[in-house]
């Protein structure tokens, strides 16, 4: 082109290059607990058959890969996602409930590699069978580093990627330090658990500064809630090892989250066969704060004049503003086509 003049902007490379640095070091550092612990393993096993043993260790591990499947599937699709929600005003909540959703999925899929173990290890041949037991090791240890992986993000939009860099290398040092203390003596166990150590060191660390930084408001009862929930169905698998049994527990477990979180009328494609009508006067206004009446689709809605009456009325009654904003987010479409006082209601209590 020609007419233009180009300057190099020495004060938006430096931005450039302070921001990036840290990433750099943060993908190496990723890079290295994923592959530290078999670097090391032939070096400081002291048994005579190291190779053998990290054979085991690395073949089993491939059935817990399912969960870094999960994870690699969440992460193209989350990252755009965030970056681009990240000048909405109700952005943190959003993240907050993210979280919230991941935890419960992985869980889900750590249960049911757990709960089929006894088929899915027909993945490897038997001569690697005796170490499964790390299995669940290093699923706990992929869902901590999909957890850090949803908290890094406070450090990404707000321009602090230096944080980063300190999160991964600290916990890639615990890793190493780790598998020298304690793989001579515990063998291949030792590389899960050290696994552990690490991303719950590197999660820790970015959750706590980040609650300084970038405050959001996660769940952390509902989330601990399901924690104890996946350790009790853990328990009993591992127990009684039926896969009848198995089968009823994550059963259970599914059937929970759709109760309490995930109600079938709000899921795409089959939501619309679980959804029944739901009149504001069914429970009253402490039914319609429940937010899985407001989350279906809005053409629901609009099939009838006398429901939208109804619902306006039962809106400006209400007079909640906890309950508006529901309304709101959940239906905006809906909120537009109601009467001026709903109009009214929209401007002036909900301040947008």
């Amino acid at each position: 082109l020609t007419g233009i003049k180009y300057v190099f902007d020495k004060a938006l490379f430096r931005r450039m290059l302070s921001y990036s640095w840290p990433i750099l070091i943060l993908g190496i550092a990723g890079i290295l607990n994923q592959t530290a612990d078999k670097i090391l393993f032939p070096y400081i096993y002291k048994g005579e058959n190291a190779h053998e043993q990290l054979g085991i260790y690395g073949a089993a591990s491939k059935i817990a890969m399912i969960m870094a499947m999960i994870m690699q599937a969440f992460r193209y699709a989350y990252e755009p996602f965030v970056f681009g929600k990240a000048k909405d005003k109700d952005n943190r909540d959003t993240y907050a409930q993210a979280m919230k959703y991941f935890i419960i999925f992985t869980l889900l899929a750590f249960l049911v590699v757990v709960g089929y173990i006894d088929l899915l290890k027909y993945i490897i041949a038997p001569d690697y069978w005796s170490g499964l037991q790390v299995v669940p090791i290093v699923m706990a240890a992929e869902i901590m580093m999909g957890i850090y992986f949803n908290l890094s993000f406070w450090y990404k939009l707000t321009d602090r990627t230096i944080w980063g860099a300190w999160f991964s290398g600290t916990g890639c040092l615990v890793l190493v330090l780790g598998n020298v203390l304690f793989v001579p003596q515990y063998g291949f166990m030792a590389c899960a658990w050290s696994g552990v150590a690490g991303y719950g060191t590197a999660m820790l660390l970015s959750y706590f500064v980040g609650q300084r930084y970038y405050p959001i408001n996660y769940p952390l009862r509902d989330i601990a809630w399901y924690l104890v929930l996946a350790a009790i169905s853990y328990h009993f698998m591992e127990k009684y090892d039926s896969l009848l049994l198995n089968t009823a527990v994550i059963a259970f477990f599914v059937s929970y989250v759709l109760h309490k979180d995930l109600p079938p009328s709000s899921l795409p494609v089959i939501g619309k066969y679980f959804r029944t009508s739901p009149s504001p006067s069914q429970g009253g206004e402490k039914g319609m704060r429940d937010e899985s009446y407001w989350m279906r689709d809005e053409s629901y809605w609009m099939r009838d004049e006398e429901l939208r009456v109804k619902l306006s009325s039962a809106l400006l009654n209400s007079r909640t503003p906890e309950l508006l904003k529901k309304a709101y987010v959940y239906t905006p479409t809906l909120l537009s086509l109601l009467h001026s006082q709903a109009k009214r209601i929209k401007n002036e209590e909900l301040n947008i």
